[in-house]
């Protein structure tokens, strides 16, 4: 299910105070790349938002960790190994719902 107006709103809202800021996110990636859902949450655990992510897309796979922007991109760092392609899917998705930030995907190196 599409992500609707109000929560596009949200996520504008959250990817401007990830601004030089760490906030925790949670992500269920969906075929097609539109159902995709991507939360943004300054205290909520990033596997939580991951769980509600799933509850709203209904299908997919669910990821999670950090994320902070610098100047136009979004950087997201997942705690598990994230497909290559997810940097396009949320382009896609970005760009549907008229964002202009650009994505980066990481991942976290364990010691």
């Amino acid at each position: 299910m599409p992500i609707t107006e109000i929560e596009v709103k949200e996520l504008k809202k959250h990817l401007s105070e990830a601004k030089g800021h760490v906030l925790n996110f949670g992500l269920c990636i969906a075929a097609p790349p539109e159902d995709t859902v991507i939360l943004l949450s300054k205290t909520k655990d990033g596997k939580a938002l991951a769980t509600k992510a799933k509850d709203s897309a209904e299908r997919g796979k669910m990821f999670h960790g950090t994320c902070t922007v610098e100047s136009s991109v979004l950087i997201l760092t997942c705690t598990a190994r994230a497909p290559t392609s997810l940097a396009k899917t949320l382009k896609t998705l970005f760009r549907e719902h008229k964002i202009t930030n650009t994505v980066k995907v990481t991942e976290v190196v364990e010691d």
